[in-house]
């Protein structure tokens, strides 16, 4: 039986004593983090290599905590995620997966600390999360874990509309196998739309309802009055390094109207995020739950946020709008691909290179002329079958993923 691991997210009620414990956390951890950072870059800077994973551990443990008392006060295990979470951010770099690391920010990084469950420090109980040196939580149990899962990890955040999460990280052993799938029937094909997020190979739409633009209207009136609470406490203007930077009369992180403002944009950026993530979660249970073998379109909407050009007309062909960003397309694949393999399914993910789009599903043939996104529906000039351009996408991306998943079993 083979090990996995699964998360599940709390919502947090911690105190005022506990609060203020949680911020001090947050806050050395990311002083950790700078500090060894800078060490790893003059490391490198004079003698062109780092310190490994465990040596910077060890730098921290001996020097650092010695050096800076106050240290001491928080979690040790959460400074020393703090450690491998850098020594993580320089393995991707170095893979050419990320880029290079940089300076945690105050005000816009991510206030979060994760520690480690050793026996028992870590618990979850009927109303409340145990954490080591913060104590008994308040928390809002809406699902647990059964008894043969294992604590391993929790992650303590802070999101920007000020609410409080701790995501309990358990190990279990997985018992689900999948059998084998002979009929294409139990397929489904995913291709990838910017108005309806995906249009499966039987002709079903994604429909994502319009989050953000329901919202949008509203959301521009509290950053234009925002915008005005700002622009009130400018002075005057100085010229830094060759950019123009306003003068404030006061700091805006002491003007109480202007961050009561800034917190009413954070909960409507977050209500919408929520609504978002709460349909994605319902589509891809009923997704995962009706079919075993799930095929999509592997894109990438960075990609397409960059734009096409066509050398000779320079004129722009393709570009992503806020539809196509409020689909969150990748966090869906993310849901279907975690939940297919705890239900005994499988994920497949089409070339980019595969040109769905052009080959009739009926005779193979490839028409190179609908290259063109604004053709929707054309007709197959070898079998005369009228084909929709995005059922028929799905359809091709299905017949792939099928053919590529009996052929991995014949190997």
């Amino acid at each position: 039986m083979a090990k996995s691991n699964i998360a599940i997210k709390y919502r947090i009620y911690p105190t005022d004593e506990q609060c203020i414990y949680l911020h001090k956390t947050f806050g050395c951890c990311r002083f950790v983090y700078n500090v060894m950072l800078s060490i790893q870059k003059e490391l490198y800077d004079k003698n062109g290599f780092h310190l490994s994973k465990y040596d910077c551990f060890k730098f921290m443990t001996a020097e650092i905590k010695s050096r800076f008392s106050f240290l001491k006060e928080t979690d040790s295990l959460a400074l020393m995620n703090s450690v491998f979470a850098l020594d993580d951010a320089y393995t991707k770099f170095f893979k050419q997966e990320a880029d290079f690391p940089r300076f945690k920010s105050l005000r816009h990084s991510r206030k979060s600390y994760t520690t480690n469950n050793q026996n028992g420090t870590v618990e979850v109980l009927d109303k409340a999360v145990r954490l080591p040196k913060v104590g008994i939580i308040k928390a809002k149990i809406h699902r647990t874990a059964p008894d043969f899962w294992k604590i391993k990890q929790a992650t303590v955040s802070q999101d920007s509309d000020g609410k409080y999460y701790c995501s309990v990280l358990y190990e279990y052993e997985s018992t689900i196998h999948g059998t084998e799938i002979n009929s294409i029937d139990e397929c489904l094909g995913l291709d990838f739309s910017e108005r309806d997020m995906y249009v499966d190979s039987n002709g079903i739409k994604g429909n994502i309802p319009h989050y953000y633009k329901n919202l949008s209207k509203r959301l521009t009136r509290e950053q234009h009055k925002l915008s005005r609470m700002i622009e009130s406490h400018i002075t005057g203007y100085k010229i830094v390094k060759g950019n123009k930077l306003p003068v404030y009369d006061a700091r805006l992180s002491e003007c109480r109207n202007i961050q009561k403002q800034r917190l009413i944009i954070s909960r409507l950026h977050k209500h919408i995020a929520n609504q978002r993530r709460d349909f994605l979660h319902k589509r891809s249970n009923q997704i995962t739950n009706d079919y075993r073998l799930i095929c999509i379109e592997d894109i990438s909407i960075k990609e397409m946020m960059m734009g096409k050009f066509d050398d000779a007309s320079a004129i722009k062909r393709h570009s992503v709008n806020k539809k196509t960003l409020n689909n969150g397309w990748y966090m869906f694949t993310q849901m279907l691909t975690y939940k297919a393999e705890m239900k005994g399914g499988t994920v497949i993910k089409a070339p980019k290179d595969y040109p769905s789009t052009q080959i009739c599903h009926c005779c193979n043939h490839q028409n190179t002329d609908i290259h063109d996104i604004s053709i929707r529906k054309w007709i197959c000039p070898v079998c005369n079958t009228e084909h929709d351009r995005d059922i028929n996408a799905a359809t091709n991306i299905r017949n792939q993923g099928y053919q590529f998943y009996r052929s991995e079993l014949t190997v």
